[in-house]
């Protein structure tokens, strides 16, 4: 049953209800349905931005309906009739909130009413957390399909949709009509969009609570749910407060280093080119000037070709081995080629940086400063596999280290308090495997598992058993600073499933050379490998793999289903067993980097929700979480303290997940962001 709070149309007959109706509704439950529709808060001229969208981010936008409900009764509110201190009380209460993809109703309750909302179960992330890793949906429509038997409007007859009582008809073209809508009223078909909107979610959520099905039983992480549903909030508040940016410092970095060493590294290249190869050059009326145009990628690979020197690189896009151009393609050939043709590839690697500069990094960036704040406003998705997040528009990871993140910069009076974990992962690694070699790295007093890799990796490599790597060492020598540095890319390599193939280029070293340091980590680390083996195995047996033992994050296998019917096969074709190889392989760089992953994860967001409750009533904000690093910026009065509560806090998660080894971080009070 729907009811309608504010004034109808002359032509609707909706059960009438009053705000204090709502009040008293909800007074007599613990958990109800949300949903809210938005329209766009300036004319169309006004704000114009190519990212931030009217209807979508709070800051353009305004709320226009508000339902809140549950399987059986609705009440819509046409929020534009009422003051804001109106609609505050509804959602000042202890209360739990279903509702599906909750950042956006938080995001803009908290921005148009001035409120956070209590306690959510967001359908949404409730669904990652059950299907994760799985190639499914998990929009509105997708989870109603999978939970509730709906349809799309175009695989119904109209006429008679009314008499399939089990069919739920989603349309969901209906929400784009709310964009510019303004002060119009609503129409019959808004009204109940609206209203099938938040019914599903709590219907949903009725479903979801009870857990999934799987063929080993029920898999319920409730603890897990509390968690994403909690830094949901977290994340909310970081890209609703956005960063601050000078976006004079920005381009003075564009104008005198970016822009600059691209000019300067094409002209070096097209010297080049008209001094060597007179075959890549066209002639002009005064003199040879080079053909090729550096940044089409086809150009360059014909130039290189020609040479003698271009790589292979696998194309995800073509899904085969191509010819590459890319930095990254070349770094790694490097060391093969010719001597002649260094001093080439190295300017057209400093020629790649600058242009990803010039091009991610220079004006075009400023599309991220936000028309009403000025600030940068990133989108977080909060959960990615193996419950990572990721980060977009822009992605702050991209961001380089230096110049640009001085851009990044806290407001007069401010200042920045910048922490990262101390080898989050490396620590993690050690406790969740009790790898008695590791821990015992990590509980000294000056831990430096780096060195210890190094020293076993290329004992076994350069077969010198009596060579000794340690970070005194490497202060003192180049050639061992040297092999601590590729000691570091050891362990990541390593730990994270690459092959020796796929990181010798990264090492200098033949393909033999870098097994051989596979063999010397795994002997440095009694009992590591007998570990990955065990969770691959149960892995197999299972079909998922554990990213995270304390709250059982799981990633599901896509096609485990299919690899156990190729494999039971008796004579599986040569395509077939290609197959069942490749998924064996990715496998098993799940089970050795999915954990740690995972569980640094869950460690960082952790110190996130301690972080920004201990701010709440400090003049103090949390700006940026990527990975093992938090960032807030603060009163210059508190920055001090606030730096403290930071690492606090990030020492507290990691206790919470780790059951012998301690994390710490280390960082800085700065004027901007610094990494």
């Amino acid at each position: 049953m729907i009811r309608f709070v504010g004034e109808q149309d002359i032509f609707q007959d909706y059960a009438s209800a009053t705000l204090a109706d709502v009040m008293r509704y909800l007074d007599g439950r613990k958990v109800t349905g949300l949903d809210i529709e938005t329209t766009r808060r300036y004319s169309p001229n006004k704000y114009v931005s190519k990212v931030y969208e009217p209807g979508l981010d709070p800051h353009l936008s305004k709320i226009c309906m508000i339902q809140i409900g549950d399987g059986e009764n609705v009440f819509v509110i046409d929020a534009r009739q009422f003051k804001v201190e109106e609609l505050q009380p509804l959602f000042q209460r202890k209360h739990k909130w279903a509702i599906h993809f909750a950042k956006f109703e938080y995001s803009h309750i908290k921005y148009s009413l001035g409120v956070e909302l209590d306690t959510v179960h967001c359908t949404w992330l409730v669904e990652k957390n059950l299907y994760n890793g799985l190639n499914i949906g998990f929009s509105l429509f997708d989870l109603s399909e999978r939970y509730l038997n709906s349809v799309a409007p175009k695989e119904v007859d109209f006429f008679n949709e009314y008499e399939e009582e089990e069919e739920i008809v989603i349309d969901k073209s209906t929400r784009l009509q709310f964009q510019n809508i303004r002060d119009r009223k609503f129409t019959n078909q808004q009204i109940e969009y609206g209203a099938l909107d938040v019914t599903l979610a709590y219907k949903i959520y009725e479903y979801q609570i009870q857990g999934r099905y799987t063929k080993s039983g029920v898999y319920n992480p409730t603890s897990l749910h509390r968690l994403e549903n909690r830094v949901m909030k977290t994340f909310a508040n970081m890209e609703l407060n956005g960063i601050p940016f000078s976006k004079e410092v920005w381009m003075d970095i564009y104008n005198t280093t970016s822009h600059p060493m691209f000019v300067r590294e094409v002209e070096w290249l097209n010297e080049y080119v008209v001094e060597n190869h007179k075959k890549f050059c066209k002639l002009t009326f005064f003199s040879d000037e080079c053909a090729i145009k550096w940044t089409s990628p086809k150009q360059v690979v014909s130039f290189f070709r020609s040479l003698g020197f271009c790589p292979l690189e696998y194309s995800k896009q073509k899904k085969r081995q191509e010819y590459s151009a890319s930095a990254k393609a070349l770094a790694k050939v490097r060391g093969e080629v010719d001597e002649q043709y260094h001093e080439l590839i190295d300017h057209y690697l400093k020629f790649k940086e600058a242009e990803q500069a010039c091009t991610l990094f220079g004006p075009d960036f400023l599309k991220y400063i936000h028309p009403v704040t000025g600030k940068i406003h990133p989108s977080y998705n909060q959960i990615v596999n193996t419950g990572r997040p990721s980060c977009a528009n822009p992605n702050l990871l991209n961001i380089p280290s230096g110049a640009h993140r001085t851009a990044f910069i806290a407001p007069e009076g401010y200042r920045y308090c910048g922490t990262d974990f101390d080898a989050q992962e490396l620590r993690v690694v050690s406790d969740i495997t009790q790898n008695e070699v590791m821990m015992e790295i990590f509980k000294g007093p000056d831990p430096d598992m780096h060195s210890i890799t190094a020293q076993a990796a290329f004992r076994k490599a350069l077969d010198r058993p009596d060579l000794v790597v340690s970070k005194k060492l490497a202060d003192e020598d180049s050639f061992i600073n040297e092999l601590r540095q590729k000691g570091k890319i050891l362990n990541f390599r390593i730990l994270y499933g690459a092959s020796a193939f796929s990181f010798k280029h990264e090492i200098n070293a033949s393909e033999e050379e870098a097994q051989l340091m596979i063999d010397g980590f795994y002997e440095a680390y009694p009992g590591l490998r007998k570990h990955f083996d065990k969770l691959y195995a149960q892995a197999l047996k299972d079909g998922y793999v554990v990213t995270d033992r304390k709250l059982d994050r799981r990633r599901f296998m896509p096609f485990h289903n299919t690899y156990l019917k190729l494999k039971a096969k008796a004579k599986p074709s040569y395509e077939e067993k290609r197959q069942i190889s490749q998924y064996e392989k990715q496998l098993m760089r799940y089970c050795q980097n999915n954990e740690i992953q995972g569980t640094s994860a869950g460690i960082t967001k952790l110190a996130q929700i301690m972080l920004e409750d201990r701010l709440k009533e400090m003049d103090s904000q949390l700006v940026v979480a990527l990975y093992d690093e938090l960032g807030s910026i603060a009163h210059e009065s508190i920055a001090e303290e606030v730096f403290k509560i930071q690492q606090e806090c990030m020492a507290k998660a990691g206790e919470y997940f780790l059951s012998e080894i301690k994390l710490t971080s280390s960082g800085k009070i700065t004027t901007h962001w610094k990494h």
